[in-house]
């Protein structure tokens, strides 16, 4: 990595907490350059490739599982060569693992409301649910499932501290307790050795008779067992397999073989399993599903790719400059074409698209400070694509001796014409001769020479910013539309804080106190209350109420909480052209209100 000069940096107040970091980030120039990958998997949209599980059946196949982004689960069964593909959805509540035995039913463990033990045929078709499994609190079982050679499946209930037998009809065969296991979480076994291995805080080995044999402390959250009883864990970040033997003696490690570059993916390994005389392994990538690697000697055999696209993306740094070209590489692998590039400040939406030509992303004069770029084979920046990339660099001045930073409170960029505008400028540069003064210039956005349309000259004050505001009277005699607020330092890199000015800032109006509620509006269609119209429910044109301004709607004068019998007392009028209780239009308004509770009593009719 190259040298990491935060001077040249400024991360303002208001951004989000990981903002620093990716600051830093945006200038650690790289001497090998920098690469941005976007991988769109054309497996089963059920089926998440990059989070995915894996698990080695009884019948000879290979096991994936996962949970997709909708609310379903999913699992995946493959040859051992990558053939012979096949899949389906499973329950997805509370789901965490699948196992299958030699005549290919498949047990996935769901937790939460589910608690069950739950079984599939070949055809992915549900057999039946073990549900008894208990549930209290925020956690509940089961967590983990696996399979033995008689073909029955060991769910582990870690609320009960037991692992109940399940036969492939979902029934209980036997219940093996245990106790003193630290937090645990997962389960293997092997019934040649009759040994369970319940993982957790410690890795723990429990005969069928509940009765602890030994226990040991795992390497990495990647392990299995063979059918001997023979314990195989790793680190995620190494390719070294520890071993144990059934009776808990450390075995001679196994060293993986590290396979040509390009031939297999080399990201973090999730999840390993035994399939023979071959270990599997499952990393942490959506380009590929599963490495094959020799039991014995550790030697690679084949990585199973999975289907997907892949778009890349290279340039040299994540540091510009401003006015020069900059090496731009887009590879889409034969698959979309017309990728544009778009480049907006920081935290604002102001997208516009840079040139780019020839393998080459020109890079506009007037850009200073952080950028979110975005690569994607739309007409606009803001139009979604599953091959959609973004990234963050630094543009600096050419020959830059620091930066010089504008911002806006938060960094808000929407205000309203006639609100005054505060802002804060800070300069920094390892130089001893800082300036003790620097001039802040408001301009129409894209004007970069000319009379600014505001300026002020803000004395500097080493380790503290200095702040000032706009008047509100210059914004709101400025039109409508887009500005930018920047210091003018030459030899400097000065960040612009955008401005866009709307609306006339208005107080708004208080409504007078009245009686009346929100449910008590007019419910009527928009186009009705334009019209004057009656809803067609509201029968009869001929008890049309009389028409009342809004102002005037159940004023208190109405002599509706009087307690008289008569009926102008109570909100009616007299005489048989009376008008139907309780209902007021306005005219303009458009509002049609309804009396309160003891309205509605009080226009009751008395009985003599």
């Amino acid at each position: 990595m190259g040298d990491v000069r935060v001077r040249d940096v400024f991360v303002p107040h208001g951004f989000p907490a990981w903002v620093p970091f990716l600051a830093v980030a945006a200038l650690a120039a790289s001497a090998a350059g920098e690469t941005l990958e976007r991988v769109v998997s054309r497996e089963d949209p059920s089926f998440d490739c990059a989070n995915a599980g894996l698990t080695a059946g009884r019948d000879g196949n290979v096991y994936l599982f996962s949970t997709g982004p909708a609310r379903v689960a999913y699992v995946m069964r493959i040859g051992p060569d990558g053939r012979e593909k096949s899949g389906g959805q499973v329950a997805w509540n509370g789901f965490n693992e699948a196992a299958a035995n030699a005549d290919g039913v498949i047990a996935t463990a769901n937790a939460h409301f589910t608690h069950s033990v739950i079984t599939y045929d070949k055809k992915f078709e549900r057999i039946g649910a073990c549900a008894d499994f208990r549930m209290p609190g925020p956690t509940s079982a089961p967590t983990s499932v696996c399979v033995g050679a008689s073909g029955d499946f060991y769910g582990l209930d870690h609320v009960a501290n037991r692992v109940l037998r399940v036969g492939p009809t979902a029934r209980i065969v036997q219940a093996i307790e245990f106790k003193d296991v630290p937090r645990p979480g997962s389960v293997r076994v092997s019934e040649a050795a009759g040994q369970l291995y319940v993982a957790g805080g410690a890795l723990c080995v429990i005969g069928f008779d509940g009765v602890e044999r030994w226990r040991t402390k795992l390497t990495g959250p990647a392990w299995a067992v063979d059918d001997a009883g023979t314990v195989y864990s790793t680190k995620a970040a190494e390719a070294v397999i520890n071993r144990w033997s059934a009776a808990g003696e450390q075995l001679p490690a196994i060293t993986l073989a590290k396979p040509k570059p390009g031939a297999a993916s080399e990201a973090k390994i999730t999840h390993i399993a035994i399939l023979g005389t071959e270990l599997l392994v499952r990393r942490n990538d959506p380009k590929e599903l599963f490495q094959a690697y020799d039991l014995a000697s550790g030697a690679f055999k084949r990585a199973v790719a999975s289907v997907h696209e892949r778009v890349g993306v290279e340039f040299p740094s994540l540091v510009w400059t401003a006015g020069e070209a900059v090496p731009f590489t887009i590879d889409a692998g034969g698959g979309p074409f017309g990728f544009r590039v778009w480049a907006a400040p920081f935290g604002d939406t102001d997208w516009r698209e840079l040139r780019l030509k020839d393998g080459r992303l020109d890079v506009p004069a007037d850009c200073a400070g952080l950028y979110q770029v975005r690569v994607a084979p739309t007409l606009n920046a803001a139009a979604p694509s599953e091959y959609a990339l973004r990234t963050a660099v630094e543009v600096r001045a050419p020959g830059s001796r620091g930066t010089a930073s504008v911002w806006t409170p938060f960094n808000r960029v929407h205000w309203a014409r006639g609100e005054a505008i505060p802002f804060s400028l800070e300069v920094r540069t390892k130089d001893a001769d800082a300036p003790g003064a620097v001039t802040v210039s408001l301009r129409a956005a894209g004007a970069a020479d000319g009379e600014p349309l505001w300026s002020e000259k803000l004395p500097l004050t080493a380790g503290k910013p200095a702040t000032a505001t706009i008047p509100a009277d210059l914004t709101e005699a400025l039109a409508a539309g887009r500005y930018a607020l920047r210091a003018t330092l030459p030899g400097f890199t000065c960040v612009a804080q955008s401005l866009q000015l709307g609306l006339p800032h208005r107080a708004v109006p208080r409504h007078p106190l009245c009686r009346l509620r929100q449910h008590e509006l007019d419910s009527r269609p928009l186009g009705l209350r334009r019209q004057g119209r009656r809803h067609p429910r509201e029968r009869g044109a001929a008890r049309r109420e009389p028409v009342r301004q809004p102002h005037q709607l159940l004023p208190l004068s109405d002599g509706v909480r009087r307690q008289s019998g008569r009926p102008e007392a109570r909100g009616r009028p007299a005489g048989p052209a009376r008008r139907r209780p309780g209902r007021h239009l306005a005219a303009e308004g458009g509002l049609r209100l309804r009396p309160g509770p003891r309205a509605r009593r009080l226009q009751r009719p008395r009985h003599p």
